[in-house]
């Protein structure tokens, strides 16, 4: 069973689900002011909010949720994946206003144009471009410093013999 969420956890949900950052839901949702801090104090919150979303309670609402909008919606990942392109070529997005409806009811947002690079670093994420490669790495027996000497007099005469 999922334990009952508090005041301060229900309105950090409502935060990420519109959109907010983790640290901007969780600072909004406590009380703390996130421009007045020094580093260590916003590494600290970024922490906090970062447990407080993987919280059992709080991620199931947030999977809850997301799954009903899924479910919902008629957008389709190719949808995103044209729109996305059509930014990236240069096609222009203009500021949109939507109305988002849910339990709570009608949210209206305007929704700004996005930059290319913006699209570009979302379209690499969702295709796996981001994603680290595993490189072969061969290494060679060490070299003396006379074979080393020897390459270089080698090289500096053939550069000399192109000039």
């Amino acid at each position: 069973m999922v334990a009952k969420l508090n005041d301060r956890q229900l309105k950090f949900v409502h935060l990420l689900l519109e959109g907010a950052t983790e640290h901007e839901a969780y600072c909004n949702a406590y009380g703390y002011d996130y421009s007045k801090m020094n580093p260590r104090q916003k590494t600290d919150i970024r922490s906090r909010a970062a447990g407080l979303k993987k919280h059992r309670s709080v991620a199931a609402l947030l999977n809850q949720h997301r799954s009903k909008w899924v479910e919902a919606s008629d957008v389709k990942k190719e949808d995103v994946i044209r729109t996305l392109v059509r930014v990236i070529n240069g096609e222009e997005m203009h500021d949109k206003t939507v109305v988002i409806t849910s339990e709570t009811g009608a949210v209206t947002k305007t929704v700004h144009s996005i930059s290319r690079q913006w699209a570009i670093e979302k379209l690499c994420k969702m295709l796996g471009f981001n994603e680290p490669q595993k490189h072969e790495v061969t290494l060679t027996p060490e070299v003396s410093r006379y074979e080393l000497e020897k390459e270089l007099a080698r090289l500096e005469e053939l550069a000399s013999g192109e000039e």
